[in-house]
């Protein structure tokens, strides 16, 4: 089952084929038995074009109040979400005028990074009741940083690394504290630096993501 915004739904990639459809494939070659991806990523979320819609509050929305989703995702031996790079809003304006402040630049990220660590837990907690204890392998996957031009300012650099490690840094405490995977896509697709440019909507960076997801098999459903 994939969860989230318009990357896992494939909206970008012309076609390609995406990360949650090749992890899906992949899981089924490894089992042996048959693997059926439920696609509820983007323009599948309810209200997902509502603002606020497409990141972490409006998947925490659609998990409290939208019964056929809620219903939906009770069925989800495997889930992986990804999501968070939307909710940026004004602060991505700030970064790119270099005025989001504070130290490294990354004053105007603090409060959402705050935001994102209770809707993460929030989401996790809603997943976790729906599934009724389950078995459950759930991952989190976090964005690579789609924004880092190195003919950008310092400054502006600076804001967009202090942003998607603080997404990371909330997907990745709350996966530890509900005992679950999170998938830090940064080393391969920015780099061991995570200071490449990256279009994280091609088959090259699709194919790569679930390699990655691969790579954590399912230990929980064994």
């Amino acid at each position: 089952m994939s969860l989230g915004d318009s990357w896992p739904e494939g909206a970008h990639c012309n076609g390609c084929r995406t990360f949650p459809q090749l992890h899906a494939e992949m899981l089924q070659e490894s089992l042996g038995e048959p693997v059926t991806l439920v696609d509820l990523a983007g323009q599948a979320q309810p209200s997902f074009d509502a603002p606020g819609g497409g990141g972490s509050a409006g998947l925490l929305h659609a998990l409290r109040t939208a019964e056929s989703f809620r219903a939906e995702v009770a069925t989800g031996d495997i889930i992986v979400i990804a999501t968070g790079p939307n909710d940026g809003g004004e602060i991505f304006e700030q970064i790119m005028d270099g005025t989001c402040g504070g130290k490294d630049d990354a004053g105007c990220v603090v409060p959402l990074a705050r935001t994102w660590m209770r809707e993460f837990d929030a989401i996790l907690d809603e997943i976790e009741a729906l599934r009724a204890g389950l078995p459950t392998a759930i991952r989190l996957v976090n964005a690579a940083n789609a924004f880092n031009d190195p003919t950008a300012s310092a400054a502006t650099r600076r804001g967009f690394a202090a942003y998607f490690q603080a997404l990371t840094v909330a997907l990745c405490d709350n996966a530890e504290a509900h005992h679950v995977v999170c998938v830090d896509v940064r080393p391969v697709l920015n780099g061991p630096d995570f200071d490449q440019p990256v279009d994280d909507s091609t088959q090259e960076s699709m194919d790569a993501v679930a390699e990655l997801l691969r790579r954590t098999g399912v230990p929980e459903l064994e």
